[in-house]
């Protein structure tokens, strides 16, 4: 749907270039649509009762014990810089892949395509890994390779100046969709691991609070410092001089994006 979605922005632009917010609206109509029929599927679905229980429920006290838990406070205080962090950066890859490098909406889904595919392909590697090795074995693994994919972002402008943007960028998205497969399978492990046997909802609650937390927080964070950055430039050249010649060898500029990454 997402590649579809772009080819169907890329067509109404190249017919009606001055109207492409309304190809936009179409699409929030259909998604609105289908989000009403799968909540219509959702309503149809039989679920068994639950259980009596004859205990007072604190909603208060349910929601604040995981903060009392030594172990599975460190797992929230990692899961709320790990998300933190990925969303200070994710939102604005279409941003940048469109506004400074100027590729087509249709490339740009593409990539998000590749994205999805390689985490849903490696889920089934991740998840003989953690059964072989641990959870925290995978994400020894696929942590590192989420920040260096993060940190390669840096590069996109070079590459695109090259000329091998278009070549780099699905390798670079299909290595963060290996990395995203494996963070995700491990952290809800983690969290279903830890905690105490009939707690595992208020622990899940508490730890995707925080998330969502994190989730909300970091995109604003990440605008304001995308503001700040856009004006601003770093320029590192190596020079060369003797007395037969004087020469710039290389010349590395980072500016706007790539200092936001």
């Amino acid at each position: 749907m997402t590649l579809a979605g772009g080819l169907f922005v890329d067509a109404w632009t190249a017919i009606h270039a001055d109207s492409v917010k309304y190809a936009y609206g179409l699409l929030l109509i259909v998604a609105f649509g289908f989000g009403v029929y799968g909540n219509f599927a959702l309503a149809k679905i039989p679920e068994p009762k639950m259980p009596p229980n004859d205990a007072p429920l604190h909603l208060p006290k349910l929601l604040s014990e995981p903060f009392r838990h030594e172990n599975f406070r460190r797992v929230m205080l990692f899961l709320f810089s790990w998300n933190f962090a990925i969303n200070l950066a994710v939102p604005f890859f279409t941003v940048h892949l469109l506004q400074s490098l100027q590729l087509s909406v249709t490339y740009v889904m593409f990539l998000a395509m590749l994205w999805q595919g390689a985490s849903i392909a490696s889920m089934r590697v991740w998840g003989s890994f953690i059964d072989r090795y641990s959870n925290k074995a995978v994400f020894r693994l696929s942590g590192p390779i989420y920040a260096l994919g993060l940190l390669l972002w840096t590069l996109t402008d070079e590459w695109h100046q090259a000329g091998y943007a278009i070549y780099m960028l699905p390798l670079l998205y299909v290595m963060i969709g290996l990395a995203t497969g494996g963070t995700a399978l491990a952290s809800n492990n983690i969290i279903f691991k830890l905690a105490p046997r009939g707690k595992a909802t208020s622990y899940m609650a508490a730890a995707n609070l925080l998330i969502a937390l994190a989730t909300a927080l970091a995109p604003i964070m990440g605008g304001l410092m995308a503001d700040w950055f856009a004006n601003r430039a770093l320029t590192l050249t190596l020079h060369w001089k003797d007395p037969n010649i004087e020469t710039d060898l290389a010349n590395f500029v980072i500016n706007h994006w790539d200092f936001f990454f």
